[in-house]
């Protein structure tokens, strides 16, 4: 039998259901916990972009394939190069392309878990948790749009709140997205240009249907 290698191993791993929960515990903390430190404490800088950078790279192991693999390395080590440039050299013109990068990528982790759901007809709690990742993973791409369109548009969100334009707005971004995807629209924050606009009503529409279409395919698959 041919030896595997470390990488092999974390993949194979990461590619059966016990996967599913591994990025479950990575995405509850990015969404859930990470802004919550952010609003406390002072320059949170550092920690968004190692946070994303542990999300992003945990999304390696997630294609299987060599063309996949080829893909999320790309992407992933284009990230990582963008990130130090505009960190070391203070080039805020590398901020959009890096977030333009992180939207790809984002993108590819969605379809890759969606595909992972229906490997096969096996429906069980890991495949559950695995669905719930995909929501997750909508809802940092919103957080990581608005981001990129705040770049061009200082006032595409607007209210009560203090945007700067910088990695630590990730936390305003990220409840704003949550809070359009589960159409709760408290109403401190909200969408000005119509980009935002459509953005936030792409996000709703998402978490409307995504619950219904999700678990309708899911128990479709079961009985077969």
């Amino acid at each position: 039998m041919e030896k595997q290698s470390k990488w092999e191993r974390l993949s194979r791993v990461w590619l059966e259901d016990i996967g599913f929960l591994i990025l479950f515990l990575i995405l509850f903390i990015t969404v859930f916990f990470l802004p919550i430190v952010i609003s406390y404490v002072k320059d949170a800088v550092i920690l968004v972009n190692l946070a994303l950078l542990f999300l992003f790279f945990s999304g390696l192991f997630s294609g299987k394939g060599l063309r996949w693999q080829w893909v999320l390395h790309s992407l992933f080590w284009g990230y990582v190069g963008l990130k130090v440039a505009r960190l070391m050299f203070e080039q805020p013109a590398f901020y959009a392309v890096e977030l333009i990068v992180a939207l790809v990528y984002t993108i590819f982790l969605v379809v890759l878990n969606i595909r992972l759901l229906f490997k096969d007809k096996e429906i069980n709690f890991y495949r559950i948790i695995g669905a719930v990742n995909v929501y997750f993973l909508v809802s940092i791409y919103g957080a990581l749009f608005f981001m990129l369109l705040s770049q061009f548009m200082p006032e595409v969100l607007i209210g009560d709140v203090e945007l700067r334009q910088t990695d630590q707005d990730f936390a305003l971004y990220m409840y704003y997205s949550l809070a359009a995807m589960t159409t709760v629209g408290f109403g401190e924050l909200y969408a000005a240009e119509m980009i935002g606009k459509q953005l936030s009503v792409f996000l709703s529409a998402f978490g409307i249907l995504y619950p219904a279409i999700i678990i309708a395919q899911l128990v479709g698959k079961k009985g077969k």
